[in-house]
């Protein structure tokens, strides 16, 4: 009998965006062809995001800018998948015109 590695669900993993001081929260899913119970661990997080078993990763995003994160889903058997995404924290839009004054009649 062969084991087959679990797999992530969607394969690739997809990138995420989010703006700073936001609350990012996603489920990462994982399926094993064979049924084996399985572990999910993020690997190298930013030091803002949590992961939570079995699938959930979130955190308060208080600094802009790229992050890759690495995914690891092991089966009982230690057969390992790794995949990575993008997360993408982005600035406060800033207003660089002038509001001018309005007087309304």
């Amino acid at each position: 009998m062969t084991n087959s590695a679990p797999v992530f669900n969607p394969t690739p993993i997809v990138d995420r965006m989010y703006n700073i001081d936001t609350t990012p929260g996603f489920s990462i899913a994982v399926t094993d062809p064979d049924g084996d119970t399985t572990t999910t661990t993020a690997i190298d997080p930013p030091s803002f995001m949590t992961w939570t078993t079995p699938s959930f990763i979130n955190g308060s995003a208080p600094i802009a800018g790229d992050y890759t994160i690495a995914m690891r889903v092991c089966d009982v058997w230690n057969l390992c998948t790794t995949k990575s995404f993008k997360l993408t924290i982005n600035q406060k839009p800033v207003l660089t015109t002038a509001i001018p004054d309005v007087t309304c009649i």
